[in-house]
């Protein structure tokens, strides 16, 4: 049979073990030599930061603006606001006492960012917030907001379609990575 064939008929999973193996295995033969396939896993690590923060907002959109019921919205919301906020609170105690303790961030410039600007930087926190108030205000707008919901829809399919194809090079960017950490450390 094909190799190709062969290849094309496996799981995502097993390929990556396999570029894992072969990585491993390219790390010991090639040595310090195979520190030149990194360039692989710096591919794969790109293209997975650049499909997240797209794709986090059209799926968030989208699932706010489906909940049409703003009384079950409201107590999931109030729940999750909850765990959130708990969450965030402990958070920020641990974080000011090591930053005061560390005097970690001094100098540090604080500047204001727009919904663009969180895609672009990947600020997932203000993607989130952005999202739901987008999808929550196509809510209110009923039939006005239809196209826009519908432009978003689109848009989260197509970043799902993009997310498969990142997937697909995965195993690729595992043996670069296995070969340059194997080939670098042993």
């Amino acid at each position: 049979m094909n190799p190709i064939k062969m290849w094309n008929k496996l799981g995502l999973f097993t390929k990556i073990m396999i570029g894992f193996a072969l990585g491993i295995g390219a790390g010991l033969v090639l040595g310090e030599s195979a520190t030149k396939l990194a360039f692989l896993g710096t591919i794969l690590t790109r293209l997975l930061t650049m499909v997240v923060a797209p794709l986090v907002l059209g799926l968030l959109i989208c699932a706010a603006a489906d909940v049409k019921d703003f009384k079950t919205l409201g107590k999931i919301g109030g729940k999750t606001l909850a765990v959130f906020l708990g969450g965030t609170a402990v958070a920020v105690v641990i974080g000011l006492v090591l930053c005061n303790v560390m005097q970690i961030g001094a100098g540090f410039v604080m500047e204001t960012t727009n919904p663009f600007n969180s895609l672009s930087e990947q600020n997932l926190l203000q993607i989130i917030f952005f999202a739901l108030l987008l999808g929550f205000s196509l809510i209110k707008l009923g039939d006005k907001g239809a196209p826009v919901l519908d432009f978003f829809r689109a848009w989260t399919e197509a970043w799902k379609e993009i997310t498969n194809i990142v997937l697909e090079f995965t195993p690729y960017g595992v043996f670069g990575l296995m070969a340059n950490i194997v080939g670098k450390y042993g």
